[in-house]
């Protein structure tokens, strides 16, 4: 995203997206795609790359703006609208993501021996491994996970909640995938033993 301009001249003033009149308000949103069009499609293309359909990234951008659209009333007026979109076209893509993985869960008979991914596969025992994962995890690292990948904060604000600079909170919330992947990994073997 460096060097692209997000801010277009075109655009004139994010007031006019919470403007009570329909006219200024249908064109203000007009514009607003036009502007970050470009830029929803490179972020969504880029989060869906392993993606076997092609248009799972056209999906997701029309997708997103539509909740975008139905979500404006509701957001306050110095939400900055770039952001908010272009997370809302990431967390739509990371949905479609989700919904394509396997949803199976597989013995190792129907895999011919091989333990397939991690545990966390399976939707019916999805949340209650989850919950039990994050148990076993020191309070911090729980901490560090929860707030990044189940309230989906961003990473600056899960480092100004655990009171730690955002490097600091980067290099934990890795170490807590890897230890939460370890554990998923175990328990999976454990299943099939």
């Amino acid at each position: 995203m460096a060097g692209m301009n997000v801010t277009s001249p075109a655009l004139r003033s994010d007031s006019e997206l919470w403007s009570s009149d329909p006219h200024v308000k249908h064109e203000a949103l007009s514009r607003l795609y036009v502007a970050m069009k470009g830029t929803m499609y490179g972020v969504a293309r880029q989060t869906l790359r392993d993606s076997p359909d092609a248009g799972d990234a056209e999906d997701a951008v029309h997708d997103a703006f539509e909740r975008f659209v139905r979500a404006l009333d509701h957001l306050p007026s110095d939400t900055d609208v770039r952001s908010y979109l272009l997370q809302t076209v990431r967390n739509r893509c990371l949905d479609i993501r989700r919904k394509k993985r396997p949803q199976a869960c597989e013995s190792p008979e129907q895999t011919n021996g091989k333990i397939i991914g991690t545990a966390i596969q399976c939707p019916v025992v999805e949340a209650a491994m989850l919950r039990e994962l994050l148990g076993r995890l020191n309070p911090d690292d729980r901490m560090a996970v929860t707030l990044r990948w189940i309230h989906e904060l961003p990473p600056a604000e899960c480092a100004n909640a655990m009171e730690m600079p955002l490097n600091n909170y980067n290099v934990r919330l890795h170490r807590a995938m890897v230890k939460l992947t370890d554990l998923a990994d175990q328990q999976t073997k454990e299943c099939f033993k």
